[in-house]
């Protein structure tokens, strides 16, 4: 790795930013980006973050490569010399490694424009930890009439250098629900005076297990996860209302509608069952990324065949609003391994930055063939 993208990096994990507040992130990348021959610059109009060209020696396909750069809510718990100077902010997710990828890719590129045909664009979009970033860069109409679109993550689970590749979904459909229990309050001493909510969501918690065990199919995968209880303020008072919430992970279409309208079902039966009543309210987020299966053949083979450490990539149940993109475009992410670890949204996350310049150098191969590819 150079010294000049391990300042970059550094930098970048020095200075995380939340979502919608990339202003400072933008801004460098930008500055680095304008000392690169060949590459103009464009900035989106309702969000930070922007969009970079790079034309090669004649007109052909239009490639857009994406990487997200916005950083978590989290203290860093890293003894790093390089640690986030922002208190209270961290990339812990690897979108620094992201940014340095791109910003690579986009050096090596722009010193090889004369032997591809076509244009690549780097897609530098903010806020991907709200889910919004994506569908915001879409609504720009800025990647009308791409031909496709490529993209990488950090994985903690993988060796330093391995690149995970598979067709189809590798991250999942997120969706938030929200179920209020309202019963009627009275003193504890007196539970035959009121309807005790507490009593009727712990059991509609202990109920809800049962969908992944008893609903999904064993051959597709589901996650429902109750992750907030909070009902009542005192120790001598049943209160009148519990509020849960929690977050469904799937990755089939069909199986997804199925779990909402089981928590739904499941939430006002039970709360019905113990006197009290249920409301849900279910909130959408990413859907599942989806792989193009040519071109993940094509990224699988181009890796093998130049030496890369190709693995098979894994399913994980995190987000990933790239996936909005997918849906648009016919792309590829892939697992990029930064070294065994914590994983991902955890405090001490550290990121081997010597994965850049493999993310980088394989990225600017593939690339460059499924340019050059008639």
């Amino acid at each position: 790795m150079s010294e000049t993208i391990q300042t970059i990096f550094r930098y970048l994990h020095r200075n995380p930013e939340l979502p919608a507040m990339e202003e400072n992130t933008t801004n460098y990348i930008c500055e680095i980006l304008s000392r690169i021959d060949g590459i103009e610059i464009e900035r989106f109009d309702t969000c930070y973050g922007l969009l970079a060209k790079l034309q090669g020696r004649q007109p052909g396909k239009k490639i857009v490569f994406r990487a997200d750069i916005d950083a978590l809510p989290i203290i860093e718990a890293t003894n790093l010399e390089y640690k986030s100077q922002n208190n209270g902010v961290m990339h812990a997710c690897g979108h620094d490694i992201h940014i340095s990828v791109a910003i690579e890719l986009a050096r090596k590129l722009a010193e090889d424009r004369e032997r591809f045909n076509g244009e690549v664009y780097f897609l530098f979009q903010p806020e991907e930890e709200n889910a919004l970033g994506a569908k915001k860069v879409l609504a720009s109409k800025k990647l009308a009439g791409m031909d496709l679109t490529l993209s990488l993550h950090t994985n903690p689970g993988m060796n330093c250098g391995e690149i995970g590749i598979k067709s189809g979904p590798i991250t999942a459909n997120v969706d938030r629900f929200r179920i209020v229990v309202d019963g009627t309050g009275c003193h504890g001493a007196q539970p035959q005076n009121g309807r005790d909510p507490i009593v009727a969501a712990s059991a509609i918690v202990m109920a809800l297990q049962s969908i992944v065990s008893r609903n999904v199919n064993p051959a597709e995968r589901a996650v429902v996860s109750v992750t907030h209880f909070d009902g009542g303020k005192d120790w001598n008072i049943i209160p009148a209302q519990v509020i849960l919430e929690g977050t469904v992970r799937t990755f089939d279409a069909q199986t997804r509608t199925m779990v909402k309208e089981q928590i739904e079902h499941i939430s006002t039966s039970v709360a019905e069952a113990y006197g009290t009543r249920a409301a849900m309210e279910m909130t959408d987020g990413p859907i599942a990324t989806n792989n193009d299966e040519k071109i993940t053949v094509i990224a699988k083979d181009y890796g093998l065949k130049h030496g890369y450490a190709v693995v098979e990539g894994e399913q994980s149940m995190v987000g990933e609003d790239y996936a909005f993109i997918q849906r648009e475009i016919p792309g590829l992410m892939v697992w990029l391994g930064v070294g065994k670890g914590p994983g991902l949204h955890n405090p001490e996350y550290v990121a081997d930055a010597r994965a850049i310049e493999t993310g980088a150098s394989y990225f600017a191969g593939l690339i460059q063939q499924l340019l050059n590819e008639r």
